[in-house]
């Protein structure tokens, strides 16, 4: 009952010594020991963008980092994928599960080198304590897992010791991850839960509007209209992001292209903004897919422009470069997206051919009040006049 990747025993081999460790317990009173869960962050994306053999790469990795770290009689497992559990043996309570699961997550995030990329592992780690209340292995497996879950929704991920209630939201997010999948594979059939909404772009010397920004919102069932905040992060660590982005920019490719058919003036010459997810920049086919989008819907190349953020370009900036450079030649025009929030490196408008800043909203609805944002939305806009960009500004009220 080992794992054939890592040689580490494998989840049944868990449960039987996690059964027998609670009889234990139970004959003794020693609850001295906790259960810890560890997964290996963003595993799926590096496996869809490096391969399969950079993801195994990563497991072996954290199981050396596991057992070098594994103190006395404790044991670990690997479980299918990039998750871990540990049956820690200790005498020194949570302190001594947390110093265990912070050292591992240390020593795991070291970065090394594959085909000339660097992949820095992170690990999402949750603890429960062992105590009399469990009869059963699944119960205290399922709370460390919970946390752990926990752990995997901070930024960057850290380490989690399961409290009351989490159990049942880790829960709720696993219908959540559900029903978008569902949501989302109905968007091909007609279904009506996720709808686009579009803010209009004005040009703030005419007072007309140029263009539209699709958003992506959801009209879930039961809970009613969702903001991004509420929907987009759980699509970004499930991967559904690239189906969601890809149904999203066809949308609004489709919806400006039925506007233009109007004959109204402003909406023959409007151009339509979507947002590119990280995720979605990744795709080494990205090009061909946008080409296929523009092609089935009809619209010109011209009046699709892509929003990058800063962080998308900095785990491979030859990718990145490349990618954008073929959009550039498609037609396509590329928005720097909230410049200013990120790394805002002077670099990236030399290096990349975006065509548009982006100024987040932040800076902008702050300029009346706050001398640093006026300085800041000053120097932005001056350094779009020296590289020739034009400039679009997140959150301004106006009136006609």
């Amino acid at each position: 009952m080992t794992d054939a990747l890592t040689g580490m025993p494998n989840r049944a081999f868990f449960v039987d010594h996690l059964e027998q460790r609670i009889e234990r317990g139970f004959r003794h009173a020693d609850w001295n020991f906790a259960v810890v869960a560890l997964a290996l962050d963003r595993f799926v994306r590096v496996n869809e963008t490096l391969g399969s053999a950079a993801g195994d790469r990563l497991v072996v990795e954290a199981a050396r980092q596991i057992r070098r770290l594994l103190p006395g009689s404790s044991m670990a497992a690997r479980l299918n994928g990039a998750e871990f559990l540990v049956c820690l043996e200790t005498t020194q309570g949570e302190g001594a599960a947390r110093r265990f699961a912070q050292e591992t997550a240390e020593a795991t995030q070291r970065a090394f080198l594959w085909q000339g990329h660097a992949v820095t592992p992170r690990l999402a780690v949750g603890i429960t304590r062992a105590s009399a209340w469990y009869a059963h292995p699944e119960e205290l497996m399922a709370e460390a897992e919970a946390a752990m879950m926990h752990a995997g929704m901070q930024e960057p991920p850290g380490v989690v010791c399961y409290s009351e209630g989490m159990r049942e939201r880790g829960l709720e997010r696993l219908e959540l991850e559900a029903e978008l999948g569902a949501a989302i594979q109905g968007c091909e059939s007609g279904g009506a839960e996720m709808v686009m909404f579009y803010q209009p772009e004005v040009d703030l010397r005419t007072r007309r509007v140029v263009g539209f920004e699709g958003l992506v919102r959801w009209k879930h069932a039961r809970r009613g209209l969702l903001l991004p905040g509420e929907f987009i992060p759980v699509a970004e660590e499930t991967g559904l992001i690239v189906p969601l982005g890809e149904w999203g920019m066809a949308e609004a490719c489709r919806q400006l292209v039925d506007w233009r058919a109007t004959g109204n003036e402003e909406m023959r010459n409007a151009r339509m903004s979507v947002n590119l997810s990280a995720r979605q920049f990744e795709q080494r086919d990205l090009v061909r897919r946008v080409e296929q989008v523009l092609d089935r819907t009809g619209l010109p190349p011209e009046c699709l422009r892509l929003e990058v953020t800063e962080s998308s370009l900095i785990a491979d900036p030859a990718a990145a470069q490349k990618t954008m450079q073929e959009m550039a030649v498609l037609g396509v025009g590329l928005h720097m997206d909230d410049f200013g929030t990120g790394y805002s490196s002077l670099e990236y408008l030399r290096r990349f051919p975006f065509d548009t800043l982006k100024i987040d909203r932040t800076f902008v609805q702050g300029v009346v009040n706050d001398h640093e944002s006026r300085t800041i939305v000053g120097t932005i806009l001056d350094l779009a006049r020296s590289f020739g960009m034009d400039v679009v500004a997140e959150g301004i009220s106006w009136s006609s």
